[in-house]
């Protein structure tokens, strides 16, 4: 769902008019894309097909967003980014960063938009606590001086049998106002937060999760005061953040244009 809305702005990016049914088609074309390569790649699954189901769910999902929630939440949408880096240096040595999942402008107004999905629907408690949006408004505010509109929009993917669900069960859209001594507040609190942990050295939080790590020899080896250094330089690369994409699906609008054709 989360790949669908981005390739959906993405589109409104390039030219495409909110609520067309050249979108519907598009998006519609887009889906199909993924279901056959899904099919064709059947074989290395044993054949198993089972997220088939899914990928009906996402597509009927997103044609009602399309043509119900869209027109009245992307009015007069001037997109600046999807899935957006947000990377402010705070010039005290370090940055702070994160991807928005929208950013757009209206009527002069910048506002940054966090899709969730899911069965349980999101209240407005939930955009204005949310530490998400408030961090990316505070970058917004410190690289443009001005003061955006954080955005948090549901949509409810839990597939209906008989009964379609109602507008306001199927969407929830809450949009939070912030102010500039908001942010500058919040921003003094995140640098200090910040300058402690890297002035501390914080106990190891070991657990479950430890299995998965992709640290785990070189962490075991500081753990039992064995250098891992000779590890780290022979079996680690150090990658600088900016080579990597962040999602594949960010350049998929001008890398596959015949996907999203409505022929």
């Amino acid at each position: 769902m989360h790949e669908i809305c981005h390739v959906l702005y993405q589109l409104i990016q390039a030219g495409g008019k909110v609520g067309s049914p050249h979108l519907q088609a598009a998006i519609t074309n887009r889906i199909q894309h993924d279901i056959n390569v899904y099919l064709e790649t059947a074989p290395d699954r044993n054949g198993d097909i089972s997220l088939i189901e899914t990928y009906k769910v996402v597509l009927k999902t997103m044609m009602r967003y399309v043509r119900e929630q869209s027109p009245i939440i992307d009015k007069s949408m001037n997109v600046l980014g999807v899935e957006h880096t947000l990377e402010y240096d705070t010039g005290r040595g370090y940055s702070l960063f994160g991807y928005c999942d929208l950013y757009w402008e209206t009527h002069g107004i910048l506002r940054i938009r966090d899709h969730k999905s899911g069965e349980k629907k999101k209240t407005r408690d939930d955009a204005l606590w949310s530490n998400q949006l408030l961090l990316y408004a505070v970058v917004v505010y410190k690289l443009t001086g001005r003061v955006p509109v954080g955005e948090m929009s549901y949509i409810n993917t839990k597939d209906y049998v008989k009964k379609v669900k109602s507008y306001d069960e199927a969407y929830a859209f809450h949009t939070i106002p912030y102010s500039k001594l908001e942010l500058d507040i919040y921003y003094e609190k995140i640098c200090r937060t910040i300058e402690t942990l890297l002035q501390c050295e914080p106990l190891p939080h070991y657990g479950y999760h430890c299995n998965g790590c992709a640290f785990q020899a070189p962490c075991l080896m500081m753990r039992k005061g064995s250098d891992p250094t000779p590890v780290l330089i022979t079996q680690y690369k150090r990658v600088p953040r900016d080579s990597q994409k962040h999602a594949r699906f960010t350049e998929d609008v001008r890398e596959n244009p015949e996907v999203y054709s409505t022929d």
